[in-house]
């Protein structure tokens, strides 16, 4: 059971200088507050409160915010915690985490906590990277170190605890595991190194994200760019039908834009192109025709909604994210996510010198 340890409400109301659009900051201590990865949901259900994670103990834990009153509330209290690796699964009630090689469900209302997977029988490794879920929440895949053989594997895990699976495994590392939203069996990742660029490498090296059958561990490049372009940054459509990316060029990263190939694989899409702002993370509104993006300018980075079928964009405001670490002690990235129905953004800025964490309304 969490202490849900309650901690008087931090935020603050303001009117972004530049566009007027209100934004709420709510946290304001003097520690490290971030949201989740991008595209991930730190939102429960009903949209009463946001998930973040904080070193305010002084280490990485679990909170929530209250998002009419601020009141912020401990969610977890354990050593190992990852920070980034937080996502409330369908259908928006518990919050889960890793912490070591363990993963957590917390009810994010009542504070209810369960050790939902111990994954010490396949790795002796902290988990790695963010969590994602079947489309019922059932079951959650895992990115870890295997204990012998191979760089990188993926399981999958009941969230009841009942069964464990490897899935895949890869002698090069991988990032950015998802499962595809609306789909029981299919996942995708990305590759690590990044040979997008290299005209040397055959057509599956340069490829960034594989496409996975979670049943019968069978992976085929699914995002490829063509010479001179690499993309980065993939999430999937809300119901599963196509995988976006960012499309940079090489070397100036301007032109950027925004495409997607279907799920499957098929043709490039492009659906917005910017020539001056460097398009960096984004997550994707309820319907699927509008995403928020954040932009890779430190210090001076504007927070833009797009419009995807009529290829237009809106600056909402500007978090002035660190981004470098040649900029900025914390090179806090916004690394965006929106709300359920879609109200919402939340996003991590440390404009005030250490990340906070913020909301913009969107309707």
């Amino acid at each position: 059971m969490s202490n849900l340890r309650k901690y008087a409400p931090e935020m603050r109301s303001f009117a972004d200088a530049r566009t007027g659009r209100r934004v709420i900051q709510l946290t304001g201590d003097n520690s490290e507050n971030r949201a989740t990865y991008a595209a991930l949901c730190p939102f429960d259900a009903s949209e009463h409160y946001v998930v973040f994670a904080s070193k305010r103990t002084g280490r990485w834990e679990i909170f929530r915010a209250e998002i009419q009153t601020g009141e912020i509330a401990q969610l977890s209290n354990r050593e190992g915690v990852q920070w980034e690796s937080h996502n409330v699964a369908p259908p928006g009630r518990e919050v889960f985490y890793a912490a070591g090689r363990e993963i957590w469900a917390v009810d994010v209302a009542t504070g209810e906590e369960r050790r939902a997977v111990d994954a010490s029988a396949i790795t002796s490794q902290p988990l790695r990277s963010y969590l994602t879920f079947d489309p019922q929440g059932r079951r959650v895949l895992i990115h870890y170190r295997p204990h012998a053989g191979g760089a990188d594997a993926l399981a999958v895990a009941a969230t009841d605890g009942s069964f464990i699976q490897p899935v895949f495994f890869r002698d090069e590392f991988m990032q950015h595991p998802r499962w595809v939203p609306h789909d029981e069996r299919t996942a995708s990742f990305a590759v690590h190194p990044d040979r997008q660029n290299d005209p040397n490498e055959t057509y599956e090296r340069r490829a960034r994200a594989w496409q996975l059958d979670l049943e019968t561990g069978r992976a085929f490049p699914l995002l490829v760019m063509p010479p001179g372009w690499r993309c980065t940054h993939e999430f999937w459509a809300p119901d599963g039908s196509r995988i976006f990316a960012h499309k940079k060029h090489v070397p100036n990263w301007v032109p950027c834009s925004i495409v997607s190939v279907p799920k499957g694989g098929g043709e490039i899409t492009t659906h917005y192109t910017d020539t001056r702002l460097k398009l960096g993370h984004s997550g994707a509104g309820p319907d699927g025709t509008w995403l928020i993006t954040d932009v890779q300018e430190p210090n001076d980075n504007p927070l833009l909604r797009i419009d995807l079928t009529a290829g237009r964009a809106e600056i909402l405001c500007w978090p002035d994210a660190g981004i470098s670490p040649d900029k900025s002690r914390y090179a806090a990235h916004c690394h965006p996510s929106v709300s359920p129905s879609g109200r919402w953004a939340v996003y991590t800025s440390d404009r005030s010198g250490i990340p906070a964490v913020y909301l913009v309304e969107l309707s």
